[in-house]
């Protein structure tokens, strides 16, 4: 899997907008079985560096484009849990909420039910006409730039 690649302005669109549904849907999910209400936006450098950091974990491995897409899943999952932890603090403090059943879901593929899958589906669509209309080429052109001084850094 080459990260150069991954970060073509085709697939910044395609990687942010499946990121994004991802994730708003996990925090629906979570607003709907806890009954709180938070924030559901994505912060467009906290997905590209999520997006980053898991094509980095994933790009020795052989079977890389295949399970691709499922661990996208899960890391917009998990990070919108995290979110979602972070601003309720408190309710797993007094034990309200139980982190690790949740956890435990989306590391084993049960978090996202066909529901969710299918709203994700449904909204596709929209999503990368959403992020289309964002990341231009000057937009992409800087996030590639961005990503080779951060790969050049890092080396």
């Amino acid at each position: 899997m080459n990260i150069k690649e991954e970060f073509s302005k085709y697939n910044i669109i395609n990687n942010l907008a499946k990121y994004e549904i991802y994730y708003q849907v996990s925090m629906r999910k979570m607003i709907t079985d806890t009954k709180v209400n938070v924030d559901i936006d994505v912060d467009f450098k906290n997905a590209l560096g999520s997006i980053y950091e898991l094509l980095k974990d994933l790009k020795e491995m052989p079977d890389a484009k295949r399970i691709y897409e499922m661990e996208l899943l899960k890391q917009a999952s998990m990070d919108a849990v995290q979110y979602f932890i972070n601003e309720n603090m408190s309710m797993v403090k007094e034990g309200n909420l139980e982190v690790e059943p949740i956890i435990n879901k989306i590391n084993d593929n049960e978090f996202f039910d066909k529901e969710m899958k299918d709203l994700c589906k449904r909204n596709m669509i929209n999503q990368m006409m959403k992020w289309h209309e964002f990341v231009t080429d000057e937009v992409a052109d800087s996030i590639s730039n961005s990503l080779h001084e951060l790969e050049r850094v890092s080396n």
